[in-house]
């Protein structure tokens, strides 16, 4: 069955599905055990599936999984380092999906042609099962995820909602009290309304998405293209992706760089795409079968790679950074724990849906109208999301900072500030 079923199907379902399981739970451990007993049954049924809808079935339980458990693990991941090295962590990250993605069909061809079709699953089994231990000896930073307005205590520095036995309370105006509870949204629906009506979560999105598509546009074409262009044979059609993939070591130097200067996103990112707008268009010099076009093309693949290596963790950490600012002026009454988890589900439904409109752009381009077009055209997208970082990423020049819906309805009501 073709993978990109499984990642549509991650894509649309991860991201909502993350964010009901954790905004209900007090540990993050039961979620991503669910994801991971869930993806063991979905590898089963493809190892032991002997008819097409027993392999549509466990390719979708596999997408959605996997979405499950790669959301959960960075949100824990996210609670356990904490704000200072979050973006070496998400480097190291960043470095596990590059080294799983050429070790997987490395491991598996091997096991393959040598052990048998068994074998293959077998590995797999045998990394669930590791993957499952590590969850149970797994010791939480935090025991609750709403941390004290679980428990119904206020944070530090806050007064409570409802006063203590003992204590006076502040009069109110009635009607105040009034509207504010008919329109105080739930903290579930404070989570989706603050982030879906934030204009700079769209633009990470995007640049994730771009991202995503950047890496994956030569999946379809690049084998063949230097198969037609230079006769190579499977072996060097193969190794040319290593141009790309070897840049990609430098994310946890660049995740580094980015804890170190935090205002540095918005540039790193923009000038990253700008740097592979530029190698994407430069892609059409790359004529005739010289040496020096050999060179010119993995040159080129190599700075596409580093663009993606400079953008890749700089996006993940800027919306982890949006969430927590927007909490911080919201003054707690964001739950944070449901809005880091809905973020980074989109995040991960963003390089999905990259990872399936990359292949599928790039091989119709190419197709239709040739390699040359294939170049300017993903070269174009690239540098007008350049433009748009850098005008609306980070600090914006052009948008305020980003607020939840509860807190703009609380501040002013009928003229009365609360």
């Amino acid at each position: 069955m073709d993978p990109s079923v499984s990642t549509t199907d991650r894509s649309l379902s991860s991201a909502a599905l993350t964010w009901l399981l954790i905004d209900r739970v007090d540990s993050l451990r039961w979620p991503f055990m669910v994801g991971l007993i869930v993806l063991t049954g979905a590898t089963a049924l493809l190892c032991v599936g002997t008819h097409i809808a027993l392999w549509i079935t466990g390719r979708l339980l596999q997408g959605a999984a996997s979405g499950v458990v790669w959301t959960v693990g960075t949100t824990l991941l996210r609670e356990s380092v904490g704000e200072e090295g979050l973006g070496q962590a998400f480097g190291y990250i960043g470095l596990g999906m590059i080294l799983g993605g050429i070790a997987g069909p490395l491991l598996g061809g091997a096991l393959y042609e040598h052990a048998g079709y068994y074998a293959v699953f077998g590995l797999a089994f045998a990394f669930l099962g590791l993957d499952m231990l590590f969850r149970i000896i797994l010791v939480e930073a935090k025991p609750a995820l709403n941390g004290s307005e679980s428990r119904g205590e206020a944070p530090e520095g806050q007064v409570p909602a409802h006063p203590t036995p003992g204590e006076d309370a502040k009069p109110r105006s009635p009607q105040v009290d009034n509207t504010r509870a008919s329109q105080t949204l739930p903290p579930d629906s404070e989570a989706v309304s603050a982030l879906l009506a934030c204009p700079r979560v769209w633009v990470v999105l995007w640049g994730y998405m771009v991202t995503a598509m950047i890496m994956t546009a030569f999946d379809s074409v690049l084998a063949l293209f230097v198969r037609e262009r230079f006769g190579w044979n499977q072996s060097a059609q193969g190794l040319v992706f290593l141009s790309l993939f070897i840049p990609q070591l430098l994310n946890p130097v660049v995740g580094m760089i980015r804890d170190r200067y935090t205002r540095a996103g918005r540039y790193m990112v923009s000038g990253a795409f700008a740097i592979g707008c530029l190698s994407l268009t430069l892609l059409r010099l790359v004529v005739g079968d010289s040496v020096g076009s050999k060179v010119l093309l993995c040159t080129l693949l190599a700075v596409v790679g580093l663009s993606v290596t400079f953008s890749m963790t700089p996006l993940f950490v800027e919306i982890s950074d949006m969430v927590r600012d927007m909490e911080k002026k919201d003054s707690g009454r964001l739950n944070q724990a449901a809005a880091t988890a809905l973020s980074y589900g989109l995040m991960n439904s963003s390089w999905s849906a990259g990872s399936l409109v990359g292949p599928f752009l790039a091989g119709f381009i190419k197709d239709a109208a040739g390699w040359n077009t294939m170049a300017w055209v993903l070269g174009l997208v690239v540098g007008v999301s350049a433009v748009l970082v850098l005008l609306v990423m980070g600090e914006s020049w052009l948008l305020p900072t980003c607020r939840s819906a509860a807190l703009c309805q609380n501040e002013v009501i009928d003229g009365v500030h609360v």
